[in-house]
This record gives structure tokens, C-alpha cells and sequence, in this order.
């Protein structure tokens, strides 16, 4: 018995999150957008015959994850000349960081694509690199061109008078000029960057002094960042959609949740060292906070990235929301 062949193929390219999984697959007649959740699945079709226009466009997502590979593999590599011999591992993680560098430029651009209908615009998010995108989009098009005919220009005759547009003009914050969006505010996030520079000051100073009062600083900023950065994305984001702004801060959130998963397996080491402190909380925080003090070569590195890290996403949205507040 033959078998029956597929009725979609999958379309290369795949967003993958913590709790959620979107892929693009390619049908006879449309485009099938899959989500995947935990508890379901979500489906979306866009038929060829109502596909009006495909966009692509860069965006600073390349640089930010150059500065940040690029930094991590100078920190490291920097204390790695200073410090001496660490048993190879700040060496370790130095190839480790220049690796992933390696492989981001090697990669090319990244860009956003959106498909557009007669009723909605859609961001294909398993689009994000600029050679991939474009392979993706002409099989699309010539779907779309299949269906409804190859698209020509219109004669010079027939075209409508053109608008008069600024091409030097900034369009990824068309929004804030948007008199029906809500206003936009650039104070919290400026606190939220300002509270992560601090973090990475006292991560910066606790590597020098190695005291545990800094420690504590530094824990009780990483909390105060993860707070600020989940309340500005949830205030902040339909304002700001599209900006280097939130993508600043989308990296200065997915940063403080690795650092505190971090600081969460240290503080659940310090309770395995002393099983006797289980119910004697404030000598459990003393000996997790020493922790930080008397670290091994892995967690400094660890430690060192993280500041490194903080202070160059603090530095970086800084700029931005005073750049997005002037506008």
C-alpha cells in the first residue's frame, strides 16, 4: 500500500523558548503558523491567493550579540592574562565565548520578516537570519505569484502621487508618534538600566574586595533588576515594540534569570555544606554570601560574566531609553 505523501513540509527556521515552540510549515494552498505551548497547540493559516506584501528588514539584534560574545570572550580573556594559570578554564571559557562569536558572524545579519493580508500582519519569528529569510520568502512568493498571477508594476501614469517621506528618518519607533498609542515614559526603564550598571559595579567590586556586604548588594540588585525588567516589558512593550529599547531589555531579563538560576545553585550548594543550618536562616545567607568570597576559578569566571554582561546591557539600554524618550 502506497503511502500518503505529506500534505505540509516544513519551512527551515524554528523559535524556541522556554514554554513555547513556533514553526512555519508550507501547505498546497497556504502557509500553516504552528505554536506550541505546554498545555496546547495554536494554528494559523494564510492562504497564497491573500498574501498582499512580504517584508524583511535588519535589525540591531546582530551587533547587540556581537558587543555581547565579543565581551565575554575579552573579560575572560583579559583576567585570564592577569590572573595566571586557573587550571585552563578561564582559557576554557575564552574559546568557548570567541566560538560562539565565531559562529554568530558566520551566520550573517539578522532581520525581521512580516507577512501581510487584506485583515493582518504577522511577524514570522522563526525568521532571524538574513540568508535563511530570503530562501524562505522566495519560495513564498512564488507560491503567492502562483496563485495570483506574477506581479507588475503599474505604469508611471498610473501611479498615485507619491507621499513625501524622510529617508533619514527613524521608522522602528513609528509607534511613539502613533496620537492612539499609549504615551510612553522612559523613567522605569532607565531605573531598571541604571539598577543593572549598579549590579555590575558590585559584581565588578566583589571580584576585587571579595566581601560579603557586596555580595549582598549584589544579590539584592539582581532581584531589583528581574522586578524592573519584567514590569517595563509588560508597560512598556506595546509602546516601544520594535525598538532597540525592548530588545535591550529582553536581554537585560534573560541575563538576571541566568545569573539568579546562578545564584539559586549556590544557595542550594551552601545548604547541602550545611545541612545542620537548615532551620537557621540568617547563618544559611551568611555561608551563601561566603560563597561568593571564597569561589572557585568556574564561578569567578561565572561571576565575571555576569557583571560584564550587566554593565554593558545597563550601558547599551541606558543610552537607548534616553535616546526613545528624546523623540
Amino acid at each position: 500500500m502506497a503511502r500518503r505523501p505529506q500534505p505540509y513540509e516544513k519551512l527551515p527556521g524554528r523559535w524556541m523558548s522556554l514554554f513555547n515552540r513556533r514553526t512555519l510549515w508550507q501547505g498546497a494552498d497556504h502557509l500553516l503558523w504552528v505554536e506550541h505551548t505546554m498545555m496546547q497547540e495554536t494554528y494559523r493559516r494564510f492562504y497564497f491567493k491573500d498574501i498582499q506584501a512580504l517584508v524583511m528588514r535588519r535589525n540591531r539584534l546582530h551587533h547587540l550579540w556581537s558587543a555581547f560574545w565579543g565581551g565575554l570572550a575579552l573579560i575572560t580573556g583579559a583576567m585570564a592574562l592577569t590572573l595566571g594559570s586557573s587550571g585552563f578554564v578561564l582559557e576554557g571559557f575564552t574559546l568557548v565565548w570567541g566560538l560562539c562569536l565565531l559562529l554568530h558572524l558566520v551566520k550573517g545579519p539578522c532581520c525581521e520578516v512580516f507577512i501581510q493580508t487584506a485583515v493582518q500582519r504577522e511577524r514570522l519569528t522563526t525568521q532571524i537570519r538574513e540568508r535563511q529569510a530570503i530562501k524562505v520568502l522566495d519560495r513564498i512568493k512564488a507560491q503567492a505569484e502562483k496563485a495570483q498571477g506574477v506581479y507588475r508594476p503599474p505604469a508611471p501614469s498610473d501611479r498615485p502621487p507619491a507621499a513625501t517621506v524622510d529617508i533619514g528618518a527613524d521608522t522602528t519607533g513609528a509607534r511613539m508618534n502613533d496620537p492612539l498609542a499609549p504615551p510612553f515614559k522612559p523613567m522605569l526603564h532607565q531605573i531598571l538600566f541604571t539598577v543593572a550598571i549598579t549590579h555590575g559595579l558590585f559584581g565588578g567590586l566583589l571580584l576585587w574586595l571579595q566581601q560579603p556586604y557586596l555580595a549582598a548588594l549584589s544579590t539584592a540588585t539582581l532581584v531589583t533588576t528581574l522586578v524592573l525588567a519584567i514590569t517595563a516589558l509588560v508597560r512598556g512593550h506595546a509602546a516601544a515594540r520594535g525598538t532597540l529599547l525592548v530588545t535591550a531589555t529582553w536581554l537585560t531579563l534573560v541575563l538576571a534569570c541566568l545569573n539568579g538560576v546562578f545564584a539559586y545553585g549556590m544557595y542550594m550548594y551552601a545548604t547541602i555544606r550545611h545541612p545542620e543550618l537548615a532551620f537557621d536562616y540568617w547563618s544559611l545567607i551568611q555561608s551563601f554570601l561566603a560563597l561568593h568570597v571564597t569561589a572557585g576559578p568556574v564561578r569567578w569566571a561565572l561571576l565575571t560574566g555576569f557583571a560584564a554582561g550587566a554593565l554593558a546591557l545597563g550601558a547599551v539600554g541606558l543610552a537607548a531609553a534616553t535616546l526613545q524618550g528624546k523623540r
